[in-house]
């Protein structure tokens, strides 16, 4: 019985053109051999099994092969079939030779967001595989939940209630394509509920934000300081969140008479003129519209009422001072706001709502110098000596505004990126009371949290309160970004919108099964273990590289993750880059991730990612980065 055509031989597409059936036969064959499309090697259909697909006649078929056998195009063995000669294949005008380099491309990598993609443990995933597969029930390569493979949502709720102290159940677990791909959806979930701005930190990733805006989002950033991002500008008062400089103190300030301060950073307020602040990092809350500070250089503004007396409306003190007290050393004030100072450093407002000063320096100054302020909230941002422009100013005020008006903020508490902090235990209550009281929402992104080097883990804000905080985590640091495997922790009220967007799963079904092998058989836990290591004495390679042949320069950000911000005399970035450049070496400077409207001061440095290089290229990259340090 003669065998059905489809088990005749190789598919091969063929268009015979010209003026007879052999010519153009000839003649496709030939194109396809000088072109590459089929490869040196390949075995050809028998002359039977290709006629029957062209529909030709075999002696047709046979008598093309042995044309192109004398001209050497191909080759014909006695039992081994007709194969594509082995001869130099020319390219087409339109396909680069696999594999080639292109001119001028950095021999060295130090461009953060990738891991060692060398060190991916391939032979403990192959076996993870092949048991997934062998296990797997027929239905798992169905369609199946939108949200996933319940064994991967289940392996994770296990994996990040152990390792992160996130409070998950498998089902508000989403898998995503990667966390772009889970920020898209959260994105166009907030525009449909009808938010239209999203909070985000001074420094980041570009690509996120305008992924965000492309989802109709607009994105603000958040003041910033050395302590890592200051989230009480959402509640529009800028000594929550004034711009200031980088590595100074922020100061308090009102906007509608809410204010509060703390010395060395973050504070909580409320409306109706309640504010309060303790300590070095404390937010505290004092009612009846009565602000209260503790510890030096600490002050608290209020709204409409006197300046100096404990009560209602009142100021307290901050320091050794007075804060706005009338006499030998008050500050003035006019109008329905009051203005508060710690030290010897006044500060005068004017208008409703006015702002403070806390520690030796005022916030947005870089010098002990006293700041003013006009109207409503206004701050200075002194990333220059010189005044800002009464618009400047202006705009200031506006982006406080809109700030105070967004329902949701996307943080990276644990490990800020790039500037590599954490956010600071009383920062990290205030952001999560603010989407408590305000119904806001946190979007978590803690793309690196299993890499830490010099300290306890910093948990999961989520924990704190999953109805109000989505967690995001990815694999693509810990493993590689090309498995396209990420997840979302999400409160219980956000995942039916969610889901709706998702619409079918995003990522195959065999890598989430084997990714959930991964986890539950503690081959991924060994492999992060490893990784540590491997990271942090890459790590400690660059900082003492960095002692020997460039004492002027000082990494931070180095507790944790993959990367170092190496910080470098002013003015010298873009020098830096492009000396790197000459030396072969492909690393950003910290600019490229500054938001737009971002009010901190500019900081010369470059973000130097250690854990892209594989291991045998470590040591050159390194010696090309110090040739290129000043």
């Amino acid at each position: 019985m003669a065998k059905p055509r489809a088990t005749l031989g190789i598919d091969l597409h063929l268009e015979p053109s010209g003026p007879g059936l052999r010519r153009g036969l000839t003649d496709a064959l030939r194109e396809a051999v000088r072109t590459g499309r089929l490869a040196p090697g390949t075995r050809l259909p028998s002359s039977r099994s290709l006629a029957a697909d062209l529909g030709i006649a075999r002696n047709t078929v046979a008598e093309s092969y042995a044309d192109l056998v004398a001209e050497g195009w191909l080759t014909a063995r006695q039992g081994s079939g007709t194969r594509v000669a082995d001869r130099a294949v020319l390219p087409s005008p339109d396909r680069r030779t696999p594999h080639h380099r292109e001119p001028g491309r950095p021999a060295h990598n130090l461009v953060p967001g990738t891991p060692d993609l060398a060190s991916f443990p391939r032979a403990e995933w192959l076996k993870a595989a092949r048991r997934a597969l062998t296990a797997a029930p027929n239905d798992a390569l169905g369609y199946g939940d939108p949200r996933g493979r319940i064994e991967l949502r289940t392996a994770l709720a296990d994996y990040l209630s152990r390792a992160r102290g996130v409070r998950a159940d498998p089902d508000h677990i989403l898998v995503c394509a990667g966390f772009a791909h889970g920020l898209k959806l959260l994105a166009e979930v907030l525009h449909t509920r009808g938010l239209r701005t999203l909070a985000v930190e001074s420094y980041g990733l570009d690509v996120h934000w305008d992924l965000v805006e492309r989802a109709g989002l607009r994105t603000l950033p958040l003041p910033f300081d050395e302590h890592g991002t200051l989230p009480g500008a959402l509640e529009g008062a800028a000594g929550l969140g004034t711009p200031g400089a980088v590595g100074f103190g922020a100061a308090g300030s009102v906007g509608g008479g809410v204010s509060g301060s703390a010395g060395l950073g973050a504070a909580g307020s409320v409306g109706g003129g309640v504010s309060g602040s303790a300590g070095a990092e404390g937010g505290g809350f004092a009612g009846g519209g009565v602000c209260g500070s503790a510890g030096a250089g600490v002050v608290g503004s209020v709204g409409c009422g006197a300046c100096g007396w404990v009560g209602a409306g009142a100021a307290g003190f901050g320091g050794r001072e007075p804060c706005g007290s009338v006499g030998a050393e008050g500050g003035g004030f006019a109008g329905g706001g009051v203005c508060g100072s710690a030290r010897s450093e006044a500060a005068v407002s004017v208008g409703r709502g006015a702002r403070g000063t806390a520690g030796p320096e005022a916030a947005g100054s870089a010098t002990p110098e006293a700041v003013g302020s006009v109207g409503r909230g206004a701050a200075r941002d002194a990333r220059s000596a010189a005044a800002r422009p009464a618009e400047g100013w202006a705009a200031e005020g506006a982006l406080r505004d809109d700030l105070a008006a967004a329902r949701a903020v996307l943080l990276t508490p644990a490990h800020q990126f790039p500037m590599g902090v954490a956010l600071r235990p009383a920062r990290r209550a205030a952001v999560v009371d603010w989407a408590r009281r305000t119904g806001g929402l946190i979007l978590e992104d803690d793309y690196d949290g299993e890499f830490r080097y010099d300290r306890q883990p910093v948990g999961a804000l989520q924990d704190l309160d999953p109805d109000h905080v989505v967690y995001l985590g990815t694999a693509s640091k810990s493993l590689a970004p090309g498995l396209r495997l990420a997840w979302m922790v999400l409160p219980p009220s956000l995942v039916p919108d969610v889901m709706r967007h998702a619409g079918g799963s995003a990522t195959g079904a065999l890598e989430q099964l084997t990714l959930a092998e991964f986890l539950t058989s503690g081959a991924y836990d060994r492999h992060v273990r490893a990784a540590r290591l491997r990271y942090r004495r890459r790590r400690d390679d660059l900082v003492a590289a960095l002692a020997e042949h460039a004492p002027d320069v000082r990494a931070t950000g180095i507790a944790a993750g993959l990367h170092a911000v190496l910080q470098l005399p002013p003015g010298t970035e873009q020098p830096v880059v492009r000396a790197a450049t000459w030396q072969g070496v492909a690393v950003h400077g910290l600019s490229r991730y500054r938001h737009p409207a971002a009010g901190a001061q500019h900081l010369d440095a470059l973000v130097v990612g250690y854990g892209t290089p594989p291991d045998h290229a470590w040591t050159g990259t390194l010696e090309a980065l110090c040739k290129a340090l000043p």
